[in-house]
């Protein structure tokens, strides 16, 4: 059956036909527009996780490096304490100390002790200048605990061969070098800040302390044996 073509007919036909059109050109913007916005956060999200890799790299660059830092700054002081133990062991008794009085009461330290003692004041004041609270806290904790190893085992050395007619003058430096040693260490305690008013000796550098207590001043001029008090 033939339609017969009517004006109302094509205006029908051509509203139609517009009304399509504007619908497939409406899905068509739609459709870029999603395809534009997926686009979009897909390349969003690669940023995003290819930062985070960066950032897990710097990271990890910055822990490592830290590190390294850390056990430098323990290296070269355990090279210092060494090498002042060395020259320890070449003058026997520390390049000199004594002072006091003829019974060897009131001694003042031994260069050894203070030598030592100013080169650890130096570290401190450099590590306190540049190093965060938690950086110092690791830096100084692991150097109190190697010089109180190293500190403790040469003091008892020296102790056993305090012996002969100046005994009295050597164990009295012996004492007046481990307190002196020991307020040194002291000092690196809770990243530089020092300890608190009622901390002990013991609770600083305990192996130190206990070779200390085991020095006994009042011993006579030819015994000066190192024996626990």
């Amino acid at each position: 059956m033939l339609l017969r073509a009517t004006p109302a007919a094509f205006d029908a036909l051509d509203a139609t036909a517009g009304d399509d059109a504007a619908a497939a050109a409406a899905a068509a913007a739609g459709g870029a527009e999603s395809a534009s916005s997926s686009s979009s956060s897909s390349s969003d999200a690669t940023r995003r996780a290819m930062s985070r890799i960066e950032l897990s790299r710097v990271v990890a660059d910055l822990t490592l490096h830290k590190r390294e830092i850390h056990a430098k700054l323990v290296s070269i002081m355990r090279e210092r304490l060494s090498s002042h133990l060395r020259r320890l062991e070449e003058d026997g008794e520390g390049g000199g100390g004594g002072g006091g009085d003829g019974d060897g009461d009131g001694a003042s330290a031994s260069a050894f002790a203070t030598d030592l003692s100013k080169e650890v004041g130096v570290m401190r004041r450099i590590v306190v200048g540049v190093l965060a609270l938690d950086d110092r806290v690791d830096v100084f904790d692991a150097i109190v605990r190697l010089f109180d190893a190293r500190l403790a085992e040469a003091h008892r050395a020296r102790a056993a061969r305090a012996n002969g007619g100046d005994a009295r003058r050597r164990t009295a430096t012996l004492r007046a070098d481990g307190a002196l040693l020991t307020e040194t260490l002291a000092s690196l305690v809770n990243g530089g800040d020092g300890p608190g008013p009622d901390a002990s000796a013991a609770a600083v550098a305990p192996s130190l302390a206990a070779a200390l207590a085991s020095v006994d001043v009042s011993s006579s001029d030819g015994g000066g044996d190192a024996r626990g008090e």
